[in-house]
């Protein structure tokens, strides 16, 4: 081999080797362990980040009918709130087209039937806030359980920033001693800790 080519060889290799240093816009090149501890370390930030993102703080959790119950991201900032009106056996028009009908498995009566009325205020969320049904329950008298007609309510639009909504919904119980009986209306969402509890007591 002549010196000009030797000379030639040794320049190409030190280029080559330069180039697999650096990668685009001349950063220095990651080992393969390196890049992959920074695309894992990306990722648990990015879940992180989604995980703090979903939880929501209620302070405090129980709230008579009339009050309403907020709900807080992480930072203290308002999201949502929701307030209890009323659990009455006096049924609007719509609650009474639905007694004794074909509910899905949930037999609406005018003896242990009630109905529920909330209004909820959405604080911040940009694209609008509505309760779903469910994500309430409800306890009667002796803490039974009620059955919510999933399928049937009234209003529960969905509420624009800085606005309210009104949303009503029937549920069949097993028993209660009629005007006076004790109620607790639960409230909880993908994301919330713990849920909103609202007491209250049936109304005629």
């Amino acid at each position: 081999m002549t010196r000009t080519s030797a000379h030639w060889l040794a320049h190409v290799t030190v280029i080559a080797l330069i180039s697999g240093l650096l990668t685009a816009c001349g950063q220095p090149a990651k080992t393969d362990s390196t890049a992959a501890l920074v695309r894992e370390n990306k990722q648990l930030k990015s879940q992180l980040s989604q995980v703090r993102a979903k939880r929501l703080v209620v302070t405090p959790t129980s709230f008579a009918a009339g009050k309403e119950g907020i709900v807080q991201d992480l930072q203290s900032e308002p999201q949502f709130g929701i307030t209890l009106k009323a659990v009455t056996n006096d049924f609007s028009a719509q609650g009474e087209t639905i007694i004794a009908a074909d509910t899905r498995g949930v037999v609406l009566t005018a003896r242990k039937g009630v109905q529920v009325t909330v209004t909820y205020h959405n604080y911040a969320r940009s694209d609008g806030f509505a309760p779903r049904l469910t994500d309430f329950t409800i306890r009667g008298f002796d803490d039974q359980p009620g059955q919510i007609v999933k399928n049937q309510m009234a209003g529960g639009g969905r509420a624009a920033s800085g606005t309210t909504g009104t949303m009503t919904f029937w549920a069949e119980m097993p028993s209660f001693k009629g005007s006076g009986s004790p109620f607790t209306i639960s409230y909880q969402s993908a994301g919330m800790l713990v849920p909103l509890c609202f007491t209250t007591t049936l109304t005629n």
